[in-house]
């Protein structure tokens, strides 16, 4: 199940070029794609809520943390792959979970290890070799697509350090709906206002095939899939696990959209992959960052939110080995599809 919702997320990326390359704009692809998602998700939100019953302050942090990671990462993802290969496009996001060391190093003045210090700069340096590669037509990539995929990635792994304390107590299943509902609300706004709403809803024959995909098997399949194999196998098993996506990008960006990806791009993609392991390889992390290697990786528990008056959780083999306040032990397990 992991090694299959690894693969599945990667697809986001191809699908979502496919309906670029159709003529649709990035702002159409993110709406259609929350929008079409929504009534799942809308279901899943009213059986669950009506068990979890949310207080409303948290109901309120669910919906502005949701649009943050859910609506404003994914639209300046989709903004870059506008400009970018899907290819490249799944590399920059498999940088994630250095981010977000980043991000706790930054906010919680956590300083990693020697070797996940090195496996920080073995990403930068994986990331900064296939940006310098050949990008499609282009002799090097587009810098603007570059950086609104990274801006994107650095917006879900804020989302991801914040989120978990929400998690810890409503699970993942509650937040990830209300954040993917409101996605789709925001994605309607703006599409309002722009007078491409009509189009969003009744989309072409021409991009049916590759919205569907994009919904079913890239969004929604993939969050559950990946949520019941983390309750299987354990959060570190999972981590390793979905690795198995991205090795596969250069298989599936060349068969469905003839794109070859240049030498510099393939060892960057080694690079930033085998990097990845450092950072996977925990063992007590938060089950509430979802993050496949198709989607970002989890964070330690402690990194994600805090519980006043509970026992500090450690951390282990991340270079974040001093608790933060407030962590909980026994954190609900789950993940959330990478918006």
């Amino acid at each position: 199940m992991v090694v299959l919702a690894s693969i599945l997320f990667c697809g986001k990326g191809v699908f979502g070029k496919m309906i670029l390359l159709s003529g649709a704009t990035p702002a159409d692809l993110m709406g259609m794609r929350a929008i079409w998602a929504s009534p799942i998700y809308l279901a899943i939100l009213g059986s669950v809520a009506w068990i979890r019953r949310p207080d409303a302050r948290d109901f309120l942090r669910m919906s502005l943390w949701g649009i943050v990671g859910f609506w404003l990462g994914p639209r300046l993802t989709f903004e870059g792959l506008g400009r970018t290969t899907a290819g490249l496009e799944r590399i920059l996001i498999q940088t994630s979970p250095a981010w977000i060391v980043l991000l706790v190093w930054f906010l919680h003045k956590r300083r990693p290890t020697g070797r996940v210090g090195l496996s920080l700069v073995l990403c930068y340096g994986g990331l900064l070799m296939a940006c310098l590669g050949r990008d499609g037509e282009r002799a090097v990539a587009d810098m603007l697509g570059v950086a609104e995929i990274l801006a994107g990635c650095l917006v879900w792994s804020l989302f991801v350090v914040r989120v978990g304390a929400l998690h810890t107590r409503y699970g993942v299943v509650l937040p990830t709906s209300v954040g993917m509902v409101v996605a789709a609300a925001a994605s309607a706004v703006e599409s309002g206002v722009s007078g491409h709403l009509g189009s969003l809803l009744q989309p072409g024959a021409s991009i049916r095939g590759s919205l569907a995909l994009l919904v079913v098997f890239s969004t929604v399949a993939p969050s559950f899939l990946m949520q019941k194999g983390l309750q299987r196998l354990g959060p570190v098993r999972t981590g390793l696990l979905s690795l198995a996506g991205p090795s596969l990008v250069p298989l599936a960006t060349s068969t469905l959209l003839g794109e070859t990806m240049s030498a510099p791009q393939a060892i960057g993609l080694a690079v930033v992959v085998a990097s990845s392991l450092p950072l996977n390889l925990r063992k007590e992390v938060s089950a509430s960052a979802d993050r496949p290697a198709g989607s970002p990786p989890r964070a330690p528990r402690s990194l994600a939110g805090s519980a006043p008056g509970t026992t500090p959780a450690k951390i282990r083999r991340t270079g974040l080995d001093r608790p933060l306040p407030g962590a909980r032990r026994g954190a609900r397990g789950g993940v959330s599809p990478r918006g």
